[in-house]
């Protein structure tokens, strides 16, 4: 509905509509209307519910507010005590009536709550002790409520006890043996030196299989022993998960199975992580996680020593199945594996400003995935634990197998066994997103110092369409060679700069030796 003005100004002069009495007096009323109806906001909607109604809470007690009837985001206000953006109310030290409200929209809904008088303190028979020194300071920034766990208590015991959306505090100090099952919206933040030790006992220290924006900070998490294809974090089919600034390593299955430090979800956070010495993979994701982003984590050691990997899947970190995934600025080292791998991808899959240096194998590996891209990425000395072969490139910093679609833009690559180098390979099957095929590979803007190996793209198939074809090329890169002779692969022979350029590859490219 829209309103005009029947008067207006304009400059010096102004200008009155006529309105005949009758059409002023239902301008009046319908004014009028509007206006009692603004002033008369409901207090408590019908739509709107909140319990408990009425509660008595002895000073310092804690309750917990449900609301029913709401659509988008609530707000809660107390008097009395103080009260949390998810509703759990933590009671002041002054006794009398008091009042929780919660607005949505424009509706509100109230309770009360009594606080009782507290009880007399018992006369002391020995010296008090201080208060402790924390003091109700809490490490939740804007709720005070947050639950102390000490070691020697059961963390899922506290889950249990408490609602849905609970912050717990994890005292300093080794608490042995935990395993967790967290509810929903829980949070879970170590204090400095707080340690959850399985022991090589306890499988897994959190289990958030289909739970919802867990928060597990702050906590060192380390010799668990995850059952086969588990992890000591497994967060696989949650949703908005938070991981952050966590210690997890040594995690290992004892009987050489494959154990992971970490298995992502999807719409979570995976930051400031130091992940090392577990079992196959330092970071594990499978079977349709999406939307998470990996960033900033130290990841090494992943497996500490050669594991039985007939499955071929060690590495520090792994993805299979998983979509818009973006895995940016992490510390990637020194595993006899891979360092980054993603395999049987969704699209759009972003590598982005990683440090990947001192892998036996690949240093970054895109296979038999679909559209993504890997760029900015420093990658130094990949492959050292495979040999040269004279027809086929393995080995390589940066590699993308039978993938659509690959970006690999504006990355150094130092001193690996091959430089930057695609394949076509047999025995892959298409997916659901296209063929499984090496098309449309722009690997362009990248700095290759290559003293030795090859920069470039093979195939066993028995098919030239990956050169000829399928729209690959190499565009505007800088290659230090050194005393390199033929430091390109292309057509299924080891070229120089001159016969790599005759065959329309190296537009732009700069050559120094």
């Amino acid at each position: 509905m829209r309103f005009f003005s029947v008067t207006r100004v304009s400059g010096a002069r102004r200008r009155r509509c006529s309105m005949t009495p009758t059409a002023r007096f239902a301008v009046a009323t319908l004014v009028t209307v509007l206006l009692q109806a603004s002033v008369q906001m409901p207090v408590d909607g019908a739509s709107l519910a909140i319990t408990p109604q009425t509660i008595t809470l002895a000073p310092g007690a804690v309750q917990q507010f449900s609301v029913t009837g709401s659509k988008g985001k609530l707000r809660f206000y107390a008097t009395g005590g103080t009260i949390t953006s998810r509703g759990l109310y933590r009671a002041g030290t002054t006794p009398g009536s008091f009042t929780v409200s919660v607005k949505n929209r424009d509706v509100w809904a109230k309770a009360t709550v009594v606080i009782s008088a507290p009880a007399p303190a018992p006369l002391p028979t020995e010296p008090v002790p201080p208060p402790p020194t924390d003091g109700g300071v809490s490490i939740f920034p804007g709720d005070e409520t947050a639950v102390p766990i000490f070691p020697g208590e059961s963390i899922q015991a506290a889950v249990n006890a408490y609602p849905v959306g609970t912050s717990f505090v994890i005292k300093a100090g080794v608490h042995v043996r935990q395993t967790v099952k967290p509810k929903d919206g829980m949070s879970f933040v170590g204090e400095p030196g707080a340690i959850l030790d399985g022991e090589n006992a306890a499988g897994i220290a959190f289990d958030l299989y289909q739970t919802s924006n867990v928060v597990i900070r702050g906590l060192r998490i380390t010799r668990y022993a995850p059952p086969e294809q588990n992890s000591a974090i497994d967060a696989s089919s949650s949703q908005g998960a938070l991981i952050e600034n966590n210690e997890i390593d040594h995690n290992a299955n004892p009987s050489g199975l494959r154990a992971y430090g970490l298995t992502i979800g999807s719409t979570s956070i995976i930051r400031g992580n130091s992940i090392h010495h577990n079992g196959w993979l330092g970071i594990n994701g499978y079977g349709g996680a999406s939307d998470t982003l990996i960033e900033g984590n130290e990841i090494y050691l992943n497996p500490p020593a050669r594991v039985n990997d007939t499955v071929s899947e060690a590495a520090n970190v792994k993805l299979f199945d998983c979509g818009r995934i973006t895995i940016r600025g992490n510390y990637v080292h020194d595993s006899l594996y891979r360092g980054i791998w993603v395999d049987t991808m969704r699209p759009d899959v972003t590598i982005d400003g990683n440090r990947v240096v001192n892998h036996g194998r690949a240093g970054i590996w895109y296979e038999v995935s679909y559209r993504g891209v890997i760029r900015n990425n420093y990658v130094e000395n990949a492959g050292y634990h495979q040999t040269r072969l004279p027809d086929w490139l393995r080995g390589g910093g940066i590699e993308v197998s039978n993938s659509p679609d690959v970006s690999v833009l504006n990355n150094t690559v130092v001193n690996s066994l091959n430089g930057i180098i695609g394949l076509q390979a047999q025995s892959y099957r298409d997916g659901p997103y296209g063929k499984s095929q090496l098309r449309n590979l722009l690997v362009q803007g990248n700095t290759i110092l290559m003293p030795s190996g090859q920069t470039g793209i093979t195939e066993n198939v028995g098919s030239a369409e990956v050169f000829t074809s399928w729209n690959n090329r190499f565009v505007g890169n800088r290659f230090e060679l050194l005393n390199n002779p033929n430091p390109f692969a292309w057509m299924g022979q080891q070229l120089d700069e001159r016969q790599w350029q005759a065959y329309g590859q190296g537009t732009n490219d700069l050559f120094a030796r």
